[in-house]
């Protein structure tokens, strides 16, 4: 299963809800996991390296992977008995810019897809994080991908960019004809104000079933962990996961269901 979380704007929690998935559904849970970063300032791949006391080699990386002859398994990295990675790189910024000299117009949103092709029966997900654009790269991502999830926050911004994004999806399924399936848009509270509770209602009646009954509340706990890794042991961390394994179980029963 092949799961994107995206969005076209940033700071709306889309790479902890990318990082945090992968750590349950691996650690906690003993899945067999590949996470893709394809968000050219890596954040998910710095957070796995002081989450796991890991050093990645910065030469394997998504970018090389998708312009390489070879296979995508030469530059998948280890991380743990249940986690691989393929990291992140800043020469993603150049992927507009350079796809173009490599592959024919008709192939280049189909790169990935085809990639992942060699290492999908691997895994038993495969989770991607995106970089805040709907540019090539994010297109790649999302026509590899079985299911996407919306991450968004209670702020009027965000609500634009996660109009547009779902518009975004929708043109992309449409000409997709065996591809993805939107599993729901999940709401991160800013805090817990009139105006969270507006946009809540307000992703509600937009998005009706669309939206995640579950939702994540701003946590000073996921702060601690972008400086020192995710941890699981004491009682904040629990509570915090609790909260992140609720949207995650939402998240595949939606598979089910659909």
């Amino acid at each position: 299963m092949v799961i994107t979380i995206g969005n076209n704007k940033g700071g709306v929690g889309k790479t902890t809800l990318s990082t945090v998935f992968t750590y349950i559904l691996s650690d906690l849970r003993k899945e067999k996991v590949l996470v893709i970063d394809t968000d050219q300032q890596s954040n998910l791949s710095k957070l796995l390296e002081i989450t796991y006391g890991k050093k990645f080699d910065d030469s394997k990386n998504v970018y090389q992977a998708m312009f390489s002859s070879g296979s995508i398994k030469d530059f998948i990295q280890p991380i743990t008995s249940t986690l691989d990675i393929l990291v992140g790189s800043w020469d993603m910024a150049n992927f507009e810019n350079n796809v173009g000299k490599t592959y024919k117009e008709q192939s280049i949103p189909f790169i990935l897809r085809t990639k992942l092709e060699e290492v999908r029966n691997d895994y038993d997900y495969i989770i991607i994080d995106t970089s805040p654009t709907t540019g090539l790269s994010t297109q790649n991502a999302i026509i590899a991908s079985d299911y996407v999830i919306i991450a968004t926050q209670t702020v009027p911004l965000a609500f634009d960019s996660t109009d547009r994004y779902f518009m975004f999806l929708t043109q992309i399924s449409n000409q997709v004809f065996d591809g993805f399936e939107l599993l729901g848009i999940v709401p991160y509270l800013v805090g817990d104000s009139s105006t969270d509770r507006t946009y809540i209602q307000r992703y509600n009646s937009e998005f009706n079933v669309d939206c995640f009954s579950n939702m994540i509340k701003a946590s000073d706990r996921v702060k601690s962990w972008s400086n020192n890794g995710i941890t699981s042991h004491l009682p904040y961390d629990k509570r915090t996961l609790k909260m992140y394994e609720d949207v995650l179980d939402e998240a595949l029963t939606r598979t089910v269901s659909m």
